[in-house]
């Protein structure tokens, strides 16, 4: 029996190893993201990574697992050179070791593009330079992304930040540690029940699915780095490459906020 994610990524009960393979089979999933056409789309999906698999399920499984896309990719594509199984083996070790954090939306997504010639043709043959290719493009545009995506929420929480203090409204975190103070002093504690049945929880406020979301918004956070440092070390265009310091940059910034943000969450889990 093995672990199972539910909508927050967490690990919501015990399902077998054989109903995990079924849900998650190239097949099931061409159907379950079926209206999945875009990586903004793929990464709004919640559903676990490779990463997750493995801790879940075991460094053997996540392998075994995606080698059984790779297998099916191979039978599906219409080319008389395949890959063979050591071959097929070696590239999924290479897909494990680089884009570990890829989520199986993103997979079903790579693999659909390939089988609708999205990468181009094959021209008979299917080869691990060409899969890692498909792999590698997608992570470039998946960062563009998931940056511009990360930087337009911070904004929009900025603004309305702005909005409230200027319309002398409180936060719903201030409005949070004001109702939690009162319930430690009268030991009345209905209105911070309430609250956090109306409304999420501020991020800084520990829980568990809070802790697990800001860290794996600081693990996106240190990989977008490095991707986008892999992408100046790789750019002919100066243009280009200070485009891609100054998005280093302002990750670096909210990096830094998120930090003291988990730092802060930490101590107040010791609180509790």
């Amino acid at each position: 029996m093995l672990e199972k994610f539910n909508e927050n990524n967490k690990i919501a009960k015990i399902i077998p190893k054989e109903e995990f393979v079924v849900k998650y089979s190239p097949k099931s999933c061409m159907k379950r993201y079926s209206k999945i056409h875009s990586i903004r789309l793929a990464l709004k999906e919640n559903v676990g990574s490779l990463a997750q698999i493995k801790k879940g399920y075991g460094e053997e499984f996540q392998l075994n697992f995606l080698l059984i896309w790779l297998a099916d990719l191979n039978e599906n594509v219409g080319v008389k050179n395949k890959l063979s199984a050591d071959m097929m083996e070696q590239c999924a070790i290479f897909i494990i070791e680089d884009y570990y954090y890829f989520k199986i939306s993103d997979i079903n997504l790579i693999f659909t593009r390939a089988k609708k010639g999205f990468y181009g043709n094959f021209y008979e043959s299917i080869s691990i330079p060409k899969i890692i290719e498909w792999f590698s493009s997608y992570a470039a545009e998946r960062s563009e992304i998931a940056f511009n995506t990360n930087l337009n929420e911070h904004k929009a929480d900025k603004n309305k930040n702005l909005l409230f203090a200027l319309a002398g409204v409180k936060t719903l975190q201030e409005t949070y540690f004001d109702e939690l103070g009162k319930a430690k002093k009268t030991k009345d504690y209905s209105n911070v029940d309430k609250l956090l049945k109306e409304r999420k929880q501020p991020e800084n406020v520990y829980s568990e699915e809070n802790l697990i979301n800001l860290e794996n918004k600081i693990s996106d956070h240190k990989l977008m780095i490095v991707q986008f440092e892999q992408m100046i070390e790789n750019s002919e265009n100066e243009l280009y490459s200070h485009h891609y310091l100054n998005q280093i940059n302002i990750i670096k910034k909210q990096l830094y906020l998120d930090e003291a943000k988990l730092k802060e969450m930490n101590i107040n889990k010791l609180k509790q």
